[in-house]
């Protein structure tokens, strides 16, 4: 059986980016699959650059699966491709509008996203804060934009602890 071949764009500019890379190579090396980490320089122009390289090498070299992180934009039109050339398209850490078209056009091809679940990091963080303030205390935090949910469970836990608690958004 032929080694699978996979791609990981990655941004390491942070140390859980960096434990991201160090995880992926792990995993790869115990399912036995080849993985080539290709460094992105935090570039929406060198990322989409990097993927269309790939998705247009020779098929022997073409790699079975793409793993990234969208620096800027989510790269739909290569996802397009990828799918249609039966390439494995992994997004992470962002949800896209695009997969669900996708999944329905190319059924044969694995296509999904791997993102947090921000609802049981808020509530998680909540507790945390809750931990920290005293009693009848309050609190001041600035809140992602409204399409984003890091937050959205922080203040039940807070309050459940400390039932005086407020938090005012920014």
């Amino acid at each position: 059986m032929k080694r699978l071949n996979l791609a990981l764009l990655v941004v390491e500019n942070n140390d859980y980016q960096a434990e991201q890379t160090i995880s992926a190579k792990q995993a790869a090396h115990e399912c036995e699959a080849d993985l080539q980490v290709i460094q992105t320089e935090h570039d929406a122009v060198v990322q989409s650059q990097q993927v269309l390289k790939l998705l247009y090498s020779p098929a022997e070299t073409r790699p079975n699966g793409i793993f990234f992180e969208p620096v800027g934009t989510p790269l739909a039109q290569p996802a397009k491709i990828a799918a249609s050339s039966g390439v494995g398209w992994v997004v992470l850490n962002r949800e896209v509008d695009y997969l669900g078209e996708l999944r329905r056009l190319y059924s044969t091809t694995p296509v999904f996203c791997v993102t947090t679940n921000h609802e049981e990091v808020g509530r998680i963080q909540g507790e945390q804060i809750a931990h920290l303030l005293p009693m009848e205390a309050q609190f001041c935090t600035s809140m992602d934009p409204p399409t984003t949910k890091p937050l959205s469970g922080a203040l039940p836990p807070c309050r459940r602890r400390n039932p005086l608690t407020s938090m005012c958004a920014c």
